[in-house]
């Protein structure tokens, strides 16, 4: 047993065995479970397609190496000997610095053969499966869908989002990144403070499954990197994992992160208050509305035109929210397209015409507004049931020869998941890296463009901003998944950017479904983010918005098939509840509109369920979006989010789910934030229940404020928070 130790934290490494044994803290706490696992598992992919996987414990010898050197830091080197026919050797490397909590991983890998490594998991970390589920009190943290804590490891494997190993086809909801996985680490935690953070400092930004899946008695956190290693020789990882040791909570580790993302991470923006790329109709905090043109609120089957076309027949409800709210708004239109809602590539022209989107754009300018569009990523469709349910392009397919142009499986099939299937559309991913979905994507947002549309949604389905795994080395890439995934996407963008500025569209806004992965932040700065749908896994938390707040504006989103999660008639306030969650998360505001203009409780809701109480929340929508133009802009559009405190007073809520969860939640939903200057520090505190509410206020925070008066404050020291209503407590850093 090889140990590497100081101060801060201990690493046990079993080298006759390959495992890595325990990870300590100061205090002797072991983090990790106490099943073992093999310090790496890999896969060997041959030429047929066919796959070899090896792993620590099938290695013949293994030779250890204890180093230290002149600034006190430890090292180890494990070399492991014939591991597999296809890989005689792999080396791998620790390194733990003297005085940090944080110790460093490298893994290379030496393959033989006509073939190539598909994917490395290194190092392999479990962890006591000790959750609130099985009777225990820690968590863990996972980094899809803007954040989500896990307390039910096993939860998502009793719905249709069961864990699956990531592998071509992709899927949608699940931690692939750079994707729908927008991070690089994960957290386990105890109720104690002790945590584990683990994290891929990569700033290549190779294609990773960033998961964590029931293993028994244990909670596997894994990190699987697709290197797109060349076909035969040794391949290091290009960046080195860190492993260690905090106190707190996923605020804690997401510090971690942001701290090392902010160093290493090239391609970031501009923060948004310097950004002079980003409109200022952006950082104007408008209430995003987005509606259907065809169709009554659900996404598949054939529709019809509604009342919302022509485009123009909206402006009347549009202008009655605007009033309502005191606000400008972004209308972002669904099922516009004049060929079929949800079937890419081809979009335009839209239904009725590209005059009649022209002169609502017009309509929208002249009174404040702007006008936004979904669209669906780099797909093709063959066939669609949507619209009149007679698009077909098969034909195209077949005699133009595009089948080469969409992403390809190891053994040469073709194949597609995401919002594939009867119902919707049946066709193929595009690879990012083609020409042709370079060449017809621009060629379609140029014709947006032209329209005087203001953001184009354009890489819904591509969640994330995600480009799709493809084995077609015809295409000009490495003939397995890694990091020119990446660059095929960062180079795509660049193309549609490009192709807007020579129209003089430089001011067009791109955006995708669900926040923007690190990678793209720069091309992608406004997005529709998707933080309810980490329902289906565990509590969703707004970790994308701590670590990357101040560089981009992304909006509520449309919520689809929330009341597919959430029990209406256990939880109604629950519409309030995620407006005030988006509002806390410094993320502009959503509403989706049914027919006559009402707010309705989320996409893919049918209009005739009945809607939500109209007053109340067009209410809760105007005093929330007074704050965010107003006192609180400075933090929650341009500001950084700090750790927030633990509040006292407030009841206690409940968000039942439809699987028979019940999730407790404050009634009075909070956020911290640092200006921008990092001089003066904000708690900002939203009481979305009906009831009066009465917080403490935590130190630092001293003095507190309503829009129009001073909160009362109680003899106790409390202060009262009026039925869904807003107080700022701020103070000088």
């Amino acid at each position: 047993m090889t140990t590497l130790s100081n101060a801060h934290i201990t690493l046990k490494i079993d080298e006759v065995e390959g495992e890595l044994a325990a990870v300590l803290t100061p205090c002797g706490v072991n983090l990790l479970s106490s099943v073992r696992a093999p310090l790496f598992r890999g896969r060997w992919r041959d030429a047929e397609g066919r796959t070899r996987d090896f792993n620590a414990s099938m290695a013949v010898e293994v030779v250890a190496s204890h180093e230290l050197d002149a600034d006190g830091q430890q090292g180890l080197c494990l070399r492991f000997a014939r591991v597999s026919a296809e890989v005689p050797e792999v080396l791998v490397r620790a390194r733990l610095p003297k005085d940090s909590k944080i110790s460093f991983w490298s893994i290379g890998i030496t393959t033989l053969g006509n073939g190539y490594l598909e994917w490395v998991q290194f190092p392999v970390v479990l962890v006591p499966n000790d959750l609130p589920a099985k009777g225990g009190t820690s968590r863990v943290f996972w980094p899809a869908l803007e954040g989500v804590v896990i307390e039910d490891a096993e939860a998502r494997d009793r719905s249709h989002m069961a864990y699956q190993p990531i592998e071509y086809p992709n899927r949608g909801w699940c931690g692939y990144y750079p994707g729908c996985a927008p991070m690089q680490f994960l957290a386990y935690y105890r109720e104690a403070g002790e945590g584990l953070y683990f994290a891929a400092q990569d700033a290549s930004h190779a294609t990773k499954e960033i998961e964590y899946r029931a293993s028994g008695e244990s909670v596997e956190l894994i990190i699987k990197t697709f290197p797109g290693a060349p076909m035969a020789g040794e391949s290091w990882l290009p960046f080195e994992t860190a492993l260690g040791t905090f106190t707190g909570d996923w605020q804690d580790a997401a510090q971690m992160y942001r701290e090392w993302a902010l160093a290493h991470l090239p391609h970031l923006p501009p923060r948004l208050a310097e950004n002079s790329d980003i409109p200022q109709w952006i950082t104007d905090s408008p209430i995003v509305v987005t509606y259907p043109v065809t169709g009554v609120g659900h996404h598949s089957g054939p529709t019809e035109p509604n009342e919302y076309h022509p485009f123009i027949a909206a402006m009347s409800h549009l202008e009655s929210l605007a009033c309502a709210t005191d606000s400008p708004l972004l209308a972002l239109l669904m099922h516009w397209e004049g060929t079929a809602p949800w079937a890419p590539p081809y979009v335009w022209p839209p239904l009725g015409g590209a005059d009649g989107l022209s002169d609502f754009a017009r309509a929208l300018h002249s009174a404040g507004h702007h006008l936004g569009l979904y669209c669906s990523g780099l797909a093709w469709t063959n066939t669609a049931d949507t619209g009149s349910g007679r698009y077909d392009r098969r034909n195209d397919l077949e005699k133009d020869g595009l089948i080469k142009e969409m992403c390809r499986g190891p053994q040469g099939e073709y194949s597609c998941l995401i919002c594939n299937g009867e119902g919707i559309r049946l066709g193929f991913d595009m690879c990012a890296a083609s020409d042709f979905a370079r060449d017809v994507t621009l060629g379609e947002v140029r014709q947006i463009a032209s329209a005087g549309v203001d953001y184009i949604q354009l890489l819904d389905q591509n969640l994330g901003g995600a480009a799709y795994q493809c084995h077609d080395a015809a295409h000009g890439h490495p003939p397995a998944p890694g990091p020119w995934q990446t660059q095929a996407m960062r180079s795509l963008l660049e193309h549609v950017r490009d192709g807007l500025a020579e129209d003089g569209h430089s001011d067009v806004v791109l955006g995708c479904e669900a926040a923007a992965a690190e990678s793209l932040l720069d091309h992608l700065p406004v997005n529709d983010l998707r933080f309810h749908m980490g329902w289906w896994f565990g509590r969703p938390v707004p970790a994308l918005s701590f670590v990357f707040h101040e560089f981009c504006a992304n909006f509520m989103g449309n919520q689809v098939e929330a009341m597919v999660l959430i029990d209406r008639k256990k939880s109604p306030e629950n519409l309030f509840f995620r407006m005030a969650y988006s509002f806390s998360a410094g993320d502009m505001l959503t509403v989706v509109l049914a027919d006559g203009g009402r707010i309705h409780w989320s996409w893919c809701t049918k209009w005739e369920e009945g809607a939500p109480e109209q007053p109340p929340l067009r209410e809760f929508l105007r005093h929330l979006n007074a704050w965010r133009r107003g006192p609180a802009k400075e933090f929650l559009v341009f500001g950084r989010m700090d750790k927030v405190p633990q509040l006292e007073g407030p009841e206690t809520l409940h968000l039942d789910l439809t699987d028979g969860r019940s999730l407790k939640y404050q009634s009075v939903l909070s956020s911290a934030w640092l200006s921008t200057d990092g001089k003066r520090r904000a708690l900002i505190m939203t009481n979305y229940s009906d009831r009066v509410q009465k917080v403490r206020l935590p130190l630092p925070y001293t003095a507190a404020a309503c829009l129009d008066a001073s909160p009362t404050r109680t003899s106790e020291g409390f202060v009262l928070i009026p039925p869904r209503e807003v107080v700022m407590a701020a103070c000088i850093c």
